[in-house]
């Protein structure tokens, strides 16, 4: 809660908003052209949710800023994506233990001024009814990978805990509502902790199921957040579908683009297993590139950046410390003066307000075309107050006359209000337009943005009820349905299909299928019309489908140990790793060594587990691994025989000395070094450097006594069945041996 000292400070902040009407009777309009603009409100695209705007939490100051927050917001910014910049506030680990919070060490991060700003903030924008997402960027600490995530456990689960860690205290301690976009950018240097799209996915995941068995199931989070939407949209979004449990909070993908696309997104999301999510672009900077996207279906779009300031993550690409320091391809909407303490509306200010002021969050897009290429405009129309409005631009070169056209939209407004930013005005008001017969009139000079708004009559009248029904089940887990077409006085925008009582999927403006069902199920469904206003029509007749049997499934997943390989000498703590596919799904690899479970089945691929070898005895052992589908079926990986061994290593050169010169001896030539033991015990291993540059596929040694400065018998052998170059390796020894202190050996292979 803010205190009262603050609001006494705010009348020391001024923001300057000059606003510049220009006089429209100065306009040369002799050669406007005639432009025909038809607005169709039987054509429905997407729910706007709202737009916004970006904003560094570091920047936090009642005084100054709060007047700018609230211009903003007053101009249409309702969706805010506040910025904690760097990730790096968990400077040491809480605990060694990934699973458990040490709030005692998070309490204090999170009450320092660095958050307290952020809370400050927020708790702000949660009193005037903005809807908020908190989005971490830059650097994690540089026990945790600093500019890249280290790729090991425990460090992944530790970065979930931190992240997971701030969510929680920031709902349950300081009682603030947010969404969470836990990391920013993974593709991109600097930007955000950097991630490969599968890891990413693996990191949302975990803080998803942290959040669950916290209370916090209700938290909704976004991603993938990655720079370059082209991948963002496939790769990067295509791996978060292989988790339930963090789609299950994900209702909104977060995509970013500075050259106005989507990358296709609406249609990649429709034909994916997850067809209703939407999806924001949470970073663009351009008007131009904002109407661009606009038509590509996109709910929710947020300017880079909201107003001027200094951020962290620049710092380690060597960028300036002085505000803007991260300004995109855009300046902010608002321009920070340090000498006066102001922030000063821009000109990009006033050209988002003509998008953001007149289209509140639950419009809907609707038909629009235009007979000029000059005039590039949307149209929308807000069911719940039957605001219509209509935004576009005008980028020819001369004043274009508009006949806009109204239709399909119930009872239109009476008149439209028209405001218009151009080198010259500032969101500048003219004349309202009336609408006569559904038709209005407006000049638009060149190179102006413009907006036309009203208020029509609500249409209360709903449209007929669906008639016949029908449906059948395509498969054991889907069903098809069709239906006559209802009629309505204006027009029927859509309809919503119920599956035993419950709105299924998005409404639909033709047949649907219903997927998801489960096999040898009886359902229920009947269908409503729905018309632009949002009216219902009665439900239908219910009708039923039953799907059927699935079918059995016989097929074994297939499973191979990926590491280690057959004939490796190991010793210590290993990784063991396998990969697995079925046809329907992989959902457990049980590991095993010599026949028996090695650790808990693995259920989240990819699949591994760490193997502690010192609990056996030193020698050969044999690993494999189970595959399980979700019918039952098994699958082995072929056997993997390595070596353990974990007995003392006596060095019998008597140091690990790489000789500067490259042995080139051809393949099968056999050489023999003389050495003397420099302790006494037992000897299961020899240590051999094998050089980079080696063309041997296999190296054998022998360990022999000394017969007057020559080898003499052989005492124990062994191999390296396939060296690794560059590197040390191991051949176990076979019988072990025992060597005595300052008795001569060779050695050979």
């Amino acid at each position: 809660m803010m205190n009262s000292s603050l609001f006494r400070r705010i009348s020391t902040a001024v923001l300057v908003l000059a606003i510049l009407i220009a006089p429209f009777a100065s306009v040369n309009y002799a050669s406007a052209a005639n432009v025909t603009l038809t607005v169709d409100g039987s054509q429905t695209f997407q729910t706007i949710d709202g737009f916004g705007v970006n904003a560094n939490s570091a920047s936090w100051n009642s005084t100054e800023l709060i007047p700018a927050i609230d211009s903003l917001i007053d101009n249409g910014s309702t969706i805010w994506r506040v910025v904690i910049d760097n990730q790096d506030w968990e400077a040491t680990n809480d605990d060694a233990d990934p699973n458990n919070y040490n709030w005692t060490a998070y309490n204090s991060i999170y009450s320092s001024p660095k958050f307290e700003k952020m809370w400050s903030m927020i708790g702000y924008l949660n009193s005037r009814g903005v809807k908020v997402i908190i989005c971490p960027m830059g650097k994690a600490a540089n026990w945790m990978g600093g500019l890249v995530l280290t790729t090991t456990d425990p460090i992944k689960n530790e970065y979930a805990e931190m992240i997971a860690s701030m969510a929680i205290y920031g709902q349950t301690q300081r009682g603030l509502q947010f969404a969470l976009e836990p990391n920013n950018e993974p593709d991109i240097e600097t930007e955000g902790i950097r991630m490969s799209a599968p890891l990413q996915a693996e990191e949302l995941n975990k803080i998803a199921v942290r959040l669950d068995a916290a209370g916090l199931s209700g938290m909704r989070m976004l991603g993938p957040s990655a720079g370059v939407i082209s991948y963002a949209v496939t790769d990067f979004t295509n791996y978060m579908l292989d988790y339930p449990a963090l789609m299950a909070h994900v209702d909104t993908y977060s995509y970013h683009d500075y050259n106005g696309t989507t990358a296709n997104a609406a249609n990649l999301i429709n034909s994916s297993a997850y067809p209703t999510k939407k999806f924001y672009m949470t970073e663009f900077s351009q008007f131009d590139d904002g109407m661009a996207m606009l038509g590509q279906g996109p709910q929710g779009m947020l300017v880079w950046d909201g107003y001027d300031s200094a951020y962290i993550h620049p710092l380690d690409r060597n960028g300036s410390t002085t505000a803007p320091n991260d300004a995109g391809d855009g300046p902010a909407l608002l321009a920070y003066d340090s000498n006066n303490h102001t922030y000063t509306p821009r000109k990009e200010f006033y050209q988002f307000a003509q998008l953001f002021k007149y289209v509140p969050a639950g419009s809907i897009r609707i038909g629009n075309s235009s007979s000029h290429s000059d005039i590039t405009s949307y149209a929308f129309r807000d069911n719940a107050s039957s605001r219509v409005t209509i935004v576009g631009k005008n980028t020819g070169t001369t004043a274009n006359t508009l006949s806009i056209s109204l239709s399909n939209i119930g009872v239109p407004p009476t008149a439209l209000s028209y405001f218009q930013t151009n080198s010259t005005s500032n969101m500048a008001p003219g004349a309202d337009m009336a609408v006569v017969n559904g038709v209005a009139t407006v000049i638009v000079p060149a190179g102006t943005i413009f907006t036309l708004t009203g208020l029509g009559t609500p249409d209360t009248q709903a449209p007929s009820t669906p008639g016949n029904v029908t449906g059948s089940a395509a498969s054991a887990t889907s069903a098809n349905l069709s239906w006559d077409a209802a009629s309505d006085n204006t027009s029927v925008a859509n309809y919503v299909v119920k599956r035993n009582g419950t709105p299924v999927g998005q409404p639909v403006t033709t047949n649907y299928s219903d997927v998801g069902l489960t096999a040898q199920t009886t359902y229920s469904y009947t269908v409503q019309a729905k018309d632009a206003a949002g009216n219902l029509s009665p439900e239908s007749s219910p009708i039923t489908i039953a799907t059927p049997a699935a079918p059995v499934d016989a097929v074994a997943p297939i499973v191979a140990i990926s590491s280690p390989t057959t004939g490796a000498t190991i010793g210590g703590t290993v990784a063991v790793t396998a990969t697995a596919s079925d046809n329907t799904g992989v959902v457990g690899v049980q590991f095993k060594v010599d026949g028996v479970d090695l650790g808990s089945e693995d259920n989240a691929s990819p699949y591994g587990v760490n193997w502690d070898t010192t609990a056996l005895n030193t020698g050969s052992h044999t690993l494999s691994a189970v595959a399980r589908d979700a019918a039952g079926n098994l699958g082995t990986a072929a056997h993997v025989t390595v070596t353990v061994n974990n007995s003392p290593e006596f060095m019998l050169l008597g140091s690990q000395t790489i000789q500067s010169n490259t042995d080139t001896d051809p393949a099968g030539t056999a050489e023999a070094f003389r050495y003397t033991a420099t302790a006494t015990g037992a000897a299961a291993s020899l240590k051999l450097y094998v050089s980079s540059g080696t063309t041997a596929s296999s190296v054998k040694v022998g360990v022999y006594s000394n017969n007057n400065g020559h080898p003499g018998t052989l005492l124990t052998s062994g191999a390296i069945p396939a060296p690794t170059t560059g590197t040390w390796n191991v051949a176990s020894l076979s019988p072990a041996i025992t060597l005595t202190a300052g008795t001569t050996y060779w050695i050979g292979f």
